[in-house]
């Protein structure tokens, strides 16, 4: 997974809620909706599994025993949003609930309060609902919706980070970053100058995944459309590798179709891995198959690292498409690596060589002026015939490698590990693919 900003909630949307209120910044606040209605089936299931001590409906004029203990509570505002904080009822008749901010005790009037539910018991619960859900991402969405609709706001953003950075387009994470939006309406300036744009830029390249589609549903409906879009193509080229992510998203949800030179540039080019992935995703948002074609040709470079974003690119992409140059490459490169190249030869001696003295009186040299010594070498060991068998790029095997994942990612095919085996594959399958192959908005 993606290393992204920490998984935290923007101060601002902690603020949002409880504007009538003046709720302080250290409270995790939210409201994207009562737990009775998270959005989907499957969340109003995990709803109605908890237990009526974990979330239960609390009048004003109901007070138990329990709620005057002071522990962590999760209370949920009548009109939306929570209270996460250590919490107790207070008054002769229970009218006002008190959470602790800091050091200080702060009052909130208890006909505000609709439900209590004390943390250590949601938690307990979520652990539950979160071992159900396994690691399927559509059942971890749903989970993420539940968590954020309950009031567990930091782990309900962590979860749709996660969530999000293994399928960006999941509807039902994008729907509940949806709720967040709604849920921070109040919280910020619109975005109608530069200065206001300048915060929500910052905003939106500091966070994660969940944050930053939280930031682009608000900037879609409070900032104009033609400043922002010009202000999205300069910030496309910004130094900070997270705003440029940030600003290829925004185009993605906002504009679909604009700035497609910049975002096929970058989808290839750019340095950061974060910024190629969105820029691609535009590029797929844009329903344009014909950017298919200049991605393509970045596959001649002579640098490795280009051809290698290109075909990340075509893959992320997902157009039909690219399956034919792909496969084209792909034999290329099996080409090189066996070529009808034939692998030398030689001999090689292994053993050991010892020489000796032989026909030599030491007394009688000893006494001569000149020794005529005979030597002699004794050879032990094998003359052998060798040969290469086989020599390899590890490079060349990589991106090998590299291609055939993009075409099974491309095809949800996997028909073998050898150029032969796509090429008889797409020779059967060539006609379906073309079939289902979107068109161009010329009708190319």
């Amino acid at each position: 997974m993606k290393n992204h900003p920490a998984s935290r909630v923007a101060p601002w949307l902690s603020l949002a809620v409880l504007a009538a209120l003046s709720a302080p910044p250290a409270l995790a606040v939210q409201a994207p909706g009562t737990p009775d209605t998270p959005g989907t089936p499957s969340a109003q299931s995990a709803q109605s599994a908890q237990s009526d001590r974990v979330d239960r409906v609390d009048p004003a004029s109901t007070q138990s025993d329990s709620d005057a203990r002071e522990v962590r509570r999760v209370l949920s505002i009548a009109g939306g949003g929570f209270v996460r904080a250590k919490s107790r009822r207070t008054g002769e008749h229970g009218e006002q609930w008190e959470y602790l901010d800091g050091a200080a005790w702060k009052s909130l009037p208890a006909e505000r309060v609709v439900k209590i539910a004390v943390e250590r018991e949601l938690l307990a619960e979520s652990k539950r609902l979160g071992a159900e859900a396994g690691r399927d991402d559509a059942r971890r969405a749903v989970y993420a919706d539940w968590l954020c609709g309950v009031g567990l706001l930091d782990e309900g953003v962590k979860e749709l980070d996660r969530v999000l950075s293994r399928d960006p387009d999941s509807a039902t994470a994008l729907a509940a970053c949806v709720k967040l939006g709604d849920f921070v309406r109040a919280a910020r300036n619109d975005a109608r100058n530069e200065a206001e744009l300048d915060e929500w830029f910052r905003v939106g390249a500091g966070y994660g995944p969940a944050m930053r589609e939280v930031t682009v549903h608000q900037l879609g409906e409070r900032a104009d459309r033609e400043q922002l879009a010009a202000r999205l193509a300069r910030e496309l080229a910004a130094d900070s590798p997270r705003t440029r992510a940030f600003a290829a998203l925004a185009l993605r949800r906002l504009q679909p179709g604009a700035e497609l030179l910049g975002l096929a540039s970058r989808a290839v080019l750019d340095g950061s891995e974060d910024v190629r992935r969105e820029a691609a995703l535009a590029l797929k948002a844009a329903a344009e198959p014909a950017w298919v074609a200049p991605i393509v040709r970045a596959l001649g470079s002579q640098h490795a690292a280009v051809r290698a974003n290109a075909v990340e690119a075509l893959a992320t992409m997902g157009y039909p498409s690219a399956i034919e140059p792909l496969i084209s490459y792909l034999s290329a490169l099996s080409s090189a690596q066996g070529g009808g190249w034939k692998p030398p030869a030689a001999s090689i001696f292994v053993g050991r060589q010892t020489a000796y003295v032989q026909d030599y009186d030491v007394e009688v040299a000893q006494g001569a002026a000149v020794a005529d010594p005979q030597i002699g070498v004794l050879t032990e060991g094998a003359v052998l015939d060798v040969r290469i068998i086989s020599a390899y790029s590890v490079p060349l095997v990589a991106e090998t490698r590299r291609v055939r994942e993009a075409l099974q990612r491309l095809t949800h095919a996997d028909p073998g590990d050898r150029a032969a085996d796509w090429s008889a594959w797409w020779q059967a399958n060539r006609a379906r693919c073309d079939a289902a192959a979107p068109r161009t908005n010329a009708g190319s």
